[in-house]
């Protein structure tokens, strides 16, 4: 059986090819495909989205694999563009000839194009579509909490707020459009189940968890209470609006009174480096508010880390934060839990499927920092709680991402479309 992947990433097995940098995103698909290559029977295909056209490459044959180049730009009307990348997908289904098409993530372009190119080879049935960010959610919920007096603050090389939101919505777009059309529709939480609901009430749905990198098994329960680094929160993302930082540091203020040495670390991008961080709106917030409350001390950026670096920092770490405005099951949350670190995360989307609350994590609603703080000092202050926090989430994690059973889940799948569709 062959499979194409249209991806939304360069895998980080392939980024020497292009002479680019590994992605600290998408982490998820480079290890399923590693499970699946040991699948006898099962040939896959990849997609790849280039940005620059210099770097675009004919079909070649990498790590056992048949890959192919499209135009990768995102968030674009511009006909002309769209059509390049539309050729691009013709040309590689009807060179690798798939069974089933697996289209990563709905909001960028390159999956409406790469599904109309499916319905013009009269493929549209053998598409499986795998839902990522729900972008009307991010889109909608996307400012919440940001004054308005940054909205209008511009940097030289990032859009203002609005136009960000804009660019979400106008991916929140394509992606319900896109989703009135398919057959069959992948998510990792309910959260994603009733938005597939929604927008493809006819498709069928399957539910199936991420695979995460192949160190956070390696590290599975590797967290303890006696030698993390007390007082220390680690959040494994911040540069977006969205992943709520700005909801964070309000709390991380209240539990100063208690904890004054505390510490927070964000794997984000330096906003104190003028040269390394544009300064738009949301960036000069988050300066704003660590200033206003006297958190210079108290913050620290690491920027982009890898595998290994983020296994550290979650060793390291006495709690670790998701504070997002909206999430699809967080893969920073199922990461932090693998390693057994305490775990809270805001009582959004899919982060309501991942964590049991109070019994291996807890949920805060957004806006209530006095909670957040609150759960935050109660691990710090209790060894007995973050212990049994931590085993429990390791029990959960366990399970959750076997990677036998997500392997299992996706080979049925792919045969069943495949079946389906030489049944028609």
């Amino acid at each position: 059986m062959r499979v194409l992947w249209i991806c939304n990433i360069v895998l980080n097995d392939f980024t020497e090819e292009f002479h680019i940098k590994k992605s600290p995103t998408g982490s998820w698909m480079d290890a399923l495909l590693d499970e699946l290559e040991k699948e006898e029977g099962l040939e896959i295909g990849l997609c790849f989205p280039i940005y620059d056209e210099e770097r675009m490459k004919p079909a070649s044959f990498l790590h056992g694999h048949k890959f192919y180049t499209f135009h990768g730009k995102s968030f674009t009307s511009d006909a002309a563009y769209r059509a390049k990348m539309h050729a691009d997908f013709i040309r590689a289904f009807e060179d690798f000839h798939p069974d089933v098409v697996n289209i990563w993530g709905t909001e960028n372009d390159h999956a409406t194009e790469s599904f109309s190119a499916c319905e013009e080879l009269g493929m549209a049935d053998r598409v499986l579509i795998r839902l990522q960010g729900h972008m009307k959610a991010i889109a909608d919920h996307f400012l919440i909490g940001i004054p308005e007096k940054y909205l209008s603050v511009r940097s030289e090389d990032h859009p203002d707020l609005p136009e960000q939101k804009r660019r979400l919505s106008f991916g929140a777009m394509q992606e319900e459009a896109l989703l009135c059309r398919v057959r069959y529709v992948s998510d990792k939480s309910q959260c994603g189940r009733f938005y597939a609901k929604r927008y493809a009430p006819e498709a069928e749905f399957t539910y199936c968890d991420n695979l995460l990198r192949e160190s956070f098994y390696q590290h599975a329960g590797s967290w303890s209470v006696h030698q993390c680094i007390p007082h220390t929160i680690f959040i494994g993302a911040g540069r977006s609006a969205w992943k709520g930082l700005h909801v964070l540091l309000p709390a991380i203020a209240l539990v100063k009174r208690f904890f004054p040495d505390v510490q927070l670390k964000v794997a984000s991008t330096n906003v104190f480096e003028k040269d390394i961080a544009p300064r738009d709106g949301y960036v000069q917030y988050v300066l704003d508010l660590i200033d206003e409350f006297n958190l210079g001390k108290n913050v620290e950026f690491l920027g982009s880390l890898d595998t290994n670096r983020m296994v550290q920092e979650y060793q390291d770490a006495n709690v670790s934060v998701t504070p997002s405005l909206e999430e699809n099951k967080a893969n920073v949350i199922c990461e932090a839990m693998m390693i057994g670190t305490p775990t809270i995360a805001s009582f959004v989307g899919g982060n309501v499927d991942a964590i049991r609350h109070g019994v291996d994590g807890f949920l805060f609603p957004i806006g209530n920092e006095t909670m957040l703080a609150g759960y935050i000092c109660d691990i710090f202050s209790d060894a007995g709680l973050a212990n049994r926090i931590s085993k429990a989430a390791v029990e959960t994690s366990l399970q959750r991402h076997d990677k036998e059973k997500i392997k299992k889940t996706y080979c049925e799948l792919y045969h069943k479309i495949a079946q389906n569709a030489k049944g028609r």
